[in-house]
């Protein structure tokens, strides 16, 4: 046999593994519907997680059930205003007081409005959370119209017994007429009395009681004080105590006789003679018919 030179010998075929079997390869096409079934399966799920999680605060799914979490707050929010608001009244020391009271009491029925009227699972039904806040509103509204007129009735007495504490009430000279006197004086009594007259109106039970008793003592104690010196004045002037001794006296009451009409006195008419009778013409000779 003939040798051959290394450049003339062939190259060793590479082994054929698998020579005659076909291979074969997944389907591409199957993989990605796998995949987009996997995907929706997870966002549905999702989804539904999502919405049981949060169904409580979307409106579209709770409202008409009537389960909305905001529903709830809203109750509780309403409920400790209207406890807030039933101590602040109960415990209240001022029109300050009342006035934050009713604030409060506003404050809860607009939480109570935001409320659906099917609404369920609240702490306290809905009708009794509104008869509540009526009630309390309307004991406040009374209790905070008596004390606004209450407290203008005070501030107004105030201003009068400054007013008259503001005259003049020291004598004008050593020799003031009584009459100038008791004008001077009557003034600030005068106002003096009107506050007295308002400090009556204020209810014993309002908040400003305290205050006005104690306006009203010191009104009564400068009524007095004027008093005491418009006497000392009637003291002075004898006319006022006895007015009687002052008139002027009548000469015709002092001597009635003096002003009794008398008689009138006939004079005698003036005498008049008679005129002549005419004369009669002759009845022969000049001047007869």
């Amino acid at each position: 046999m003939r040798r051959t030179g290394l450049g003339s010998r062939k190259p060793p075929e590479p082994p054929d593994f698998g020579k005659g079997e076909d291979i074969v390869e997944p389907p591409s096409s199957n993989l990605g519907l796998l995949l987009i079934i996997s995907i929706v399966s997870l966002l549905g799920i999702g989804s539904i997680a999502f919405l049981a999680f949060n169904a409580s605060s979307i409106d579209l799914i709770c409202k008409p059930l009537g389960n909305c979490k905001r529903f709830r707050e809203a109750s509780e929010q309403a409920g400790k205003a209207i406890e807030l608001a039933q101590s602040k009244f109960e415990s209240g020391k001022s029109l300050a007081d009342l006035n934050s009271a009713s604030k409060l009491v506003n404050d809860s029925k607009n939480q109570l409005s935001s409320i659906d009227e099917n609404a369920k699972d609240l702490p306290i039904s809905l009708a009794e959370q509104r008869a509540k806040v009526d009630e309390l509103d309307k004991k406040i509204a009374v209790s905070v119209a008596l004390e606004e007129k209450a407290d203008q009735s005070l501030k107004a007495a105030i201003a009068k017994i400054k007013q008259a504490d503001a005259l003049n009430r020291d004598p004008q000279g050593a020799k003031e007429e009584p009459n100038k006197a008791r004008d001077r004086l009557m003034q600030p009594k005068t106002i003096y009395i009107e506050a007295q007259s308002l400090l009556k109106t204020i209810p014993d039970k309002s908040l400003v009681a305290a205050e006005r008793q104690t306006n009203l003592a010191l009104a009564t104690d400068k009524i007095k004080d004027l008093d005491n010196k418009l006497n000392a004045i009637k003291a002075l002037d004898p006319c006022v105590i006895n007015p009687d001794a002052c008139k002027p006296v009548d000469p015709c009451v002092a001597n009635p006789d003096a002003c009794r009409p008398t008689a009138p006195v006939n004079e005698p008419e003036p005498y008049n003679p008679p005129a002549p009778a005419p004369a009669r013409p002759p009845l022969f000779g000049p001047g007869s018919y």
